[in-house]
């Protein structure tokens, strides 16, 4: 039978393996041994890790109050309301500053700043989005709200023109540069082998790579607007993961904790 120190021992041990679900498991049988807040917070981190937010929630408010994790629970509940997708109560807990930590108010305020960037398809005021940041996350923000607002988007029509002056040029323009070879390539070759059997008079295999060319001359003209069409589309798909990945990389601006973080 497993002592108190031994099951802690163990805890600790499948913690450190990312075993989650038996780490808690055996966190849950100690707490009987002990009420333990860093414990309970190991748990809340596991149960975050394993998808479980709603369980998370109960175990983060039981340190909200005289507890020494209580600002790191309450930055961690607002992560929760993050990977809840939960736009409007994250919001109003924080300009309410309900469940609000004042040690970490800055971080609070990036992963605002984040979601607010992520959710409002309308312009925002960029003087509060970009004022928790500096550095290279400011300029990575402020990249990222350019991205979305101001989009570069790529001309239709003009990517139907270069693409009837230079096949595959369209696609290229549109940064679908593989394809854009391809096209000019395929277009190019079979151009050539009309050509060269009408020089040496294969009218029949002439005509047969001409229509081939016309084909793939149009398809390529065709395909180059759509190409277009695509890129624009996907301009705000690309802002939003590529939001979500900064926010990974920083790991949503948690704080490293002694024994409990990755």
């Amino acid at each position: 039978m497993l002592t108190a120190f031994n099951r802690y021992k163990f805890s600790n041990y499948l913690f450190q393996q990312k075993d989650y679900y038996r780490a808690n498991n055996e966190f849950r049988q100690y707490l009987w041994y002990e009420n333990n807040d860093t414990v309970r917070f190991k748990i809340a981190f596991g149960l975050i890790e394993l998808g479980e937010l709603k369980q998370s929630q109960d175990y983060l408010k039981s340190l909200f109050i005289n507890s020494k994790l209580s600002d790191e629970a309450k930055l961690f509940f607002f992560k929760i309301k993050y990977f809840e997708n939960d736009y409007d109560e994250f919001t109003a807990l924080r300009k309410n500053k309900i469940y609000f930590s004042s040690i970490y108010e800055t971080k609070i305020n990036k992963l605002e700043s984040c979601f607010n960037l992520q959710n409002s398809n309308m312009l925002i005021d960029s003087t509060n989005l970009f004022a928790p940041f500096s550095g290279g996350e400011y300029d990575t923000i402020r990249s990222l709200y350019f991205r979305k607002y101001y989009p570069e988007r790529k001309d239709e029509t003009t990517a139907g023109i270069i693409s009837a002056i230079i096949p595959g040029a369209g696609k290229i323009y549109t940064e679908n540069y593989s394809d854009g070879i391809t096209s000019f390539l395929f277009t190019s070759v079979l151009g050539f082998l009309s050509y060269n059997n009408f020089k040496n008079n294969h009218d029949v295999r002439g005509w047969i790579f001409a229509a081939l060319t016309g084909y793939f001359y149009a398809g390529n003209i065709y395909g180059s607007v759509a190409s277009a069409r695509i890129y624009n589309t996907d301009i705000q798909v690309r802002v939003q993961f590529d939001i979500s990945e900064f926010l990974k990389n920083k790991n949503y601006f948690m704080p490293k904790i002694h024994g409990i973080s990755k």
